[in-house]
């Protein structure tokens, strides 16, 4: 038996209510403009979702990019791998024990209940309901809900985010009130997954990012993100800078990350010039040494292999402190070349620079 109609003449809820009491398992597929979604249903209750631009394997994947800081090229085979294959991804990440299994459980249950949610703001298009012989591909652990749960928590969500939304925008910047952790000496401790709103206080708002970024790089639904979001505000933790100023800090560090792609691309071309000028004058110092070796000018021979070592390492040097300037900044110290791994101390050891007062290198 299918059902199926326009959503302005029957409502979700009445669907779901429908499939419920009669404990049907489908799917049940809706689509709004150009948006589709669906949910699949064994025996009356939900036990996936998934909806255009937000599926589970996204979530799961952009914590594993995000928060495991998982190679991305692992990240791009996964998703190559196990797209739309929820209960192989999973598999797939316990064997290899990416992540502990109740964290991986907590971020699909939460991520399936609010797709299911955000299904509920289709409020216009059509609806289509189908039995499918094997729903258990679908089911992870024995994960459900019932319908009357879901449809309650929708309706609670729908009511809170017409007022949120009138103080969280996508463009707006918030600012942390006050810097001290109240329960934690060391904020490293803070875990997404305990405690998602102290996360985002420390760790991902910072008075340049925006509230569609913090979204983009955190692996809840934007609705968990605005929740928090307005959790922290109530409670006096962050304060949103005007829409003015919002956009301004928007537009600056959108013309940071600009000048920044010019600024690497320029300095990676310059680094590949540097090393083929290196590598044509060691080439060229070789056939130099040959003839020194033939005319038995051992001194000539050291001197000319000093200073083509001086040069490589100047060049090196030089070519350090752009990326760094790049990376962190204008002001710096020769060590914190060594810090970031630009340079060793045997290269500064061999350029006798030690202090910044000490560099005599030309810019």
């Amino acid at each position: 038996m299918s059902l199926n109609g326009n959503l302005q003449d029957f409502g979700i809820s009445h669907i779901l209510q429908i499939i419920s009491q009669e404990g049907k398992s489908g799917q049940l597929t809706l689509q709004s403009s150009n948006t589709e979604g669906y949910m699949i249903f064994k025996e009356g209750n939900i036990i996936f979702s998934d909806i255009s631009g937000m599926s589970i394997e996204n979530m799961v994947l952009r914590y594993l990019s995000k928060i495991i800081k998982l190679p991305q090229q692992e990240i791009k085979e996964l998703k190559n791998m196990y797209q739309n294959h929820l209960a192989a991804l999973t598999k797939e990440l316990l064997s290899k024990k990416y992540l502990p299994e109740n964290d991986l459980l907590y971020i699909i249950e939460n991520g399936i209940e609010d797709i299911a949610c955000e299904l509920f703001a289709f409020q216009k298009g059509n609806y289509v309901f189908k039995s499918i012989k094997n729903v258990d591909q679908y089911q992870i652990g024995d994960f459900s809900i019932p319908c009357d749960s879901l449809t309650m928590e929708a309706a609670r969500r729908l009511d809170e985010w017409q007022r949120m939304a009138k103080n969280i925008k996508p463009n707006t910047v918030f600012l942390r009130n006050n810097s001290n952790h109240s329960g934690k000496t060391d904020v490293s401790e803070i875990s997404p997954i305990d405690d998602f709103t102290e996360y985002l206080l420390y760790f991902k708002i910072n008075g340049i990012s925006s509230v569609k970024t913090i979204w983009m790089n955190t692996f809840f639904s934007r609705y968990k993100v605005y929740e928090s979001l307005n959790e922290l505000l109530n409670a006096g933790k962050i304060s949103p800078l005007s829409d003015t100023l919002s956009t301004s800090v928007n537009q600056a560090v959108k013309r940071s990350e600009n000048q920044l792609d010019r600024k690497v691309a320029a300095t990676i071309l310059s680094f590949f010039i540097v090393l083929i000028i290196s590598f044509l004058f060691f080439f060229s110092g070789q056939i130099v040494l040959k003839k020194d070796v033939l005319g038995n000018s051992s001194a000539k021979r050291s001197e000319m292999i000093t200073g083509l070592a001086e040069y490589n390492n100047t060049r090196k040097y030089k070519i350090a402190k752009q990326l760094h300037i790049i990376r962190y900044g204008e002001k710096f110290k020769p060590s914190d070349l060594i810090k970031h791994n630009y340079l060793s101390n045997k290269d500064l050891w061999f350029l006798d620079i030690e202090t910044e007062e000490n560099e005599n290198i030309e810019q």
